[in-house]
């Protein structure tokens, strides 16, 4: 027994039976004073128009969501019909104001209070049943409890170590080393290869603690063998000089030159054990320029130095000034004071290109600026005063 919505002319009221049915020829009076208005806002408790309106007859606002209100005029036998004809044509229809809603939630709210409420009541149940349990019952539900319990922890673990890494380069970025080799510790034995490399350096320097060179090659072999470069370059340092391995330069040039394909410093490295030589690994010029190549191509100033050195003296190679001289440039350029030296005696002398004194005195002055170069400096110009004395 609900209520229809209003028509586009508010005065005329609309049956719930059929919107074609004619409406009474009587026109309701319209209440729109401060007071009605206010009741229609107000009145939660009844049920609102179906279209948003504020000035609704007086006669048609309900008390319930099921009747209409009494009206003037239809008082008695008449108004009875009226009632019965609705509740006969349409039993099942609900009224479409929010009232239903309200209700629904009136019921969930009373549910939830009372499920609430009861739960000491339920407690005391559960406390009773689990007094007549078999020992077996309670021993099945310790073992899963601490089954729960471990795999808490054991997330709640992941979760930790999984930031542990980053939590150890933050303490090593503020100074505070040994917390930093504790977090490393802790990402280094769960298998990050990272942290693993950076626990080495820290066994390889002391920090953190006592200095452990086994210690740090065991970490370092590990980093290496999950592809870290770093671990790698650092490794072949430790077989090139024995420190916690064996001495083995075999193995130190092949872990440099694995790294040495897009490093300069170690493919540098390389080309210096091949020019020079060890007691286990015979010296390879060719080689060694190969591999000077490699890093003076990737910009190494270091690399660009010994390559023109081994051009000057002829050593295992043609003497070849131009070329020195291009890469002494280069090298110079970088603010390499044995490069800025040596380039300048070449612009005095013009080996390999056009002479320029001033402009070699210049590139001197830059290198002396140095005072480890002072001694060399000496040395260059007092073997190249004896070969051309007209400069001197």
């Amino acid at each position: 027994m609900g209520l229809a919505g209003m028509g586009s002319d508010a005065t005329r009221p609309v049956s719930s039976t059929s919107s074609k049915r004619k409406s009474p020829k009587r026109r309701l009076p319209r209440v729109c004073d401060h007071f009605a208005v206010q009741r229609v806002d107000l009145r939660r408790g009844g049920c609102w128009l179906r279209r948003r309106t504020h000035c609704a007859p007086a006669a048609l606002r309900s008390d319930n969501c099921g009747e209409l209100a009494k009206r003037p005029g239809l008082m008695g036998s008449a108004w009875r019909r009226r009632v019965a004809a609705r509740r006969v044509h349409k039993p099942q229809r609900t009224c479409p104001c929010p009232c239903h809603a309200a209700g629904t939630w009136s019921r969930a709210s009373a549910i939830l209070v009372t499920l609430f409420f009861s739960m000491p009541h339920l407690g005391m149940h559960a406390s009773r049943a689990e007094r007549t349990t078999t020992g077996e019952d309670q021993t099945l539900r310790q073992k899963t409890s601490i089954a729960v319990l471990v795999v808490l922890l054991i997330c709640g673990a992941a979760i930790v170590l999984s930031g542990a890494l980053r939590y150890g380069n933050r303490a090593q970025r503020i100074g505070d080393h040994e917390t930093a080799k504790l977090w490393y510790q802790a990402a280094a034995y769960t298998g990050n290869a990272n942290a693993q490399n950076n626990l080495a350096g820290f066994y390889a320097e002391g920090l953190g603690g006592e200095r452990d060179d086994e210690l740090a090659a065991k970490w370092f072999q590990k980093a290496a063998k999950a592809g870290v470069p770093s671990a790698k370059f650092n490794l072949s340092n430790f077989y090139e000089e024995g420190r916690g391995v064996p001495r083995d330069t075999r193995k130190a040039v092949q872990l440099l030159e694995e790294v040495g394909k897009h490093d300069p410093v170690a493919a540098f490295n390389a080309g210096n054990i091949y020019a020079t030589g060890r007691d286990d690994f015979p010296k390879d010029i060719t080689q060694a320029i190969q591999w000077y190549e490699r890093a003076a191509s990737m910009g190494y100033a270091s690399a660009q130095y010994n390559l023109a050195t081994i051009y000057v003296q002829g050593d295992g190679v043609p003497k070849n000034f131009t070329a020195a001289r291009a890469l002494l440039l280069k090298a110079a350029q970088q603010s390499h004071a044995k490069a800025q030296v040596d380039y300048g005696l070449l612009l005095i002398f013009g080996a390999g290109g056009k002479q320029d004194v001033s402009e070699g005195r210049r590139w001197i002055r830059e290198g002396a600026k140095d005072p480890a170069t002072l001694a060399l400096i000496h040395e260059r110009i007092a073997k190249a005063c004896k070969q051309e004395s007209k400069v001197c």
